[in-house]
């Protein structure tokens, strides 16, 4: 049997998986931006709303969006990698797209870390606060100093950038000289490790560095191996109720993991979160007529999926300069409407700039890219 009936070619874009970028992006706004909102209608309204205990559960695991990214990220890189490992040109225009995709907007973040602090304006003050030194930003390392207080809030976020750039440069290498067999071997053993790894670090390496989250990238790139294969395609396709049973279940256990084990860097709870959308991206590609992939194909979904890169970067500075200046301009005596106004404020600037930056500036590098063909 020759490798083209052996194979599936997934090359077509698949639009629920924009969709679902776009429900990471918006997990991730929720975690950052809702807190203030719901502490303050608490308190405005002490145990009259019982519903708000409710929302605040569901706010405890919006932070593990980062995995669904990783997911994510490791299913479509990993697969662009398999379908064009045969390219003459397979580095030279899987690392221009990437650049382009990637470094226009992220390096555009460190210029502006560079020259605003020097402009000393009020509204900045605490947000280039850390110790995490330029070259690791500039090398995408800064996720190798590890305290927290190491990097800036302008630049917090971009840890998890430095996890996936860190892994475009060996899976590319792997992809291209590696047997699949030999691959999913090398990923099984990578994930099985990653646990380990997190075990035996302090919560917050545990949390950001690239072999101890290897996991959920790794997973993603397994199931794109399967999802090419026809007899594992088969096989995923005639247990697809099994898969969704699964989904359920792994939903199900997130849901009611308990507080005292959920924080991120823990062990198990990652593997559990990459196993949950790995499962998720599975059901999604395997049924793409289903309600659910309408709900994914939706154009508000798919608009924050194709924005969801500089949402994910303007969102924590964006709040911050916000509450500095609403600080600065509200009396007293109205502060405390300072928490109300903080989150939609912010919202509405990030959502307006990260359209104007998509529209206007990402667009033209991502389409350049594209012009190098595979």
């Amino acid at each position: 049997m020759t490798n083209k009936r052996r194979d599936c070619n997934l090359t077509k874009r698949i639009v629920e998986l924009d969709g679902l970028r776009g429900i990471a992006v918006l997990l991730i706004l929720y975690y950052h931006y809702a807190p203030s909102l719901l502490c303050r209608l608490d308190q405005a309204h002490p145990g009259e709303w019982p519903v708000l205990k409710y929302i605040w559960y569901s706010h405890r695991l919006t932070w593990s969006a980062v995995d669904l990214f990783f997911v994510l990220s490791g299913f479509l890189i990993v697969g662009i990698l398999i379908d064009m490992k045969d390219s003459k040109f397979y580095f030279k225009t899987f690392y221009i797209r990437r650049i382009c995709r990637i470094f226009p907007l992220y390096y555009l973040m460190v210029l502006l870390y560079i020259i605003i602090p020097l402009l000393d304006l009020q509204w900045t003050q605490g947000l280039f606060e850390g110790r995490t030194p330029l070259y690791g930003y500039l090398s995408f390392t800064q996720n190798f100093f590890l305290d927290i207080s190491f990097i800036s809030l302008w630049m917090g976020v971009t840890w998890s950038l430095a996890v996936e750039e860190q892994f475009y440069i060996l899976i590319p290498l792997l992809v291209k000289f590696v047997s699949r067999k030999k691959l999913l071997l090398i990923f099984g053993c990578a994930i099985c490790m990653a646990p380990i790894f997190r075990f035996t670090l302090e919560w917050y390496a545990a949390y950001i560095l690239p072999f101890a989250r290897s996991d959920s990238i790794l997973m993603g790139g397994c199931i794109a191996i399967a999802i090419r294969n026809v007899r594992l395609r088969e096989i995923l396709i005639v247990n697809y109720r099994f898969i969704v049973f699964l989904f359920l279940f792994f939903l199900l256990g997130a849901a009611i993991w308990p507080t005292s084990h959920l924080s991120f860097g823990r062990p198990l709870i990652h593997l559990w979160l990459g196993i949950l959308y790995s499962l998720f991206i599975v059901v999604i590609i395997l049924n793409r007529s289903s309600n659910l992939s309408l709900v994914l194909k939706h154009n508000l979904l798919v608009w924050f999926g194709f924005r969801s890169f500089a949402i994910y970067l303007f969102h924590p500075p964006t709040r911050h300069i916000v509450y500095n200046g609403l600080v600065a301009i509200i009396p007293l005596t109205s502060a405390h409407y300072i928490d109300w106004l903080t989150p939609v404020v912010s919202l509405i600037i990030v959502l307006i700039l990260s359209e104007l930056s998509f529209r206007y500036y990402e667009k033209r590098f991502l389409l350049f890219g594209k012009s190098f063909k595979y």
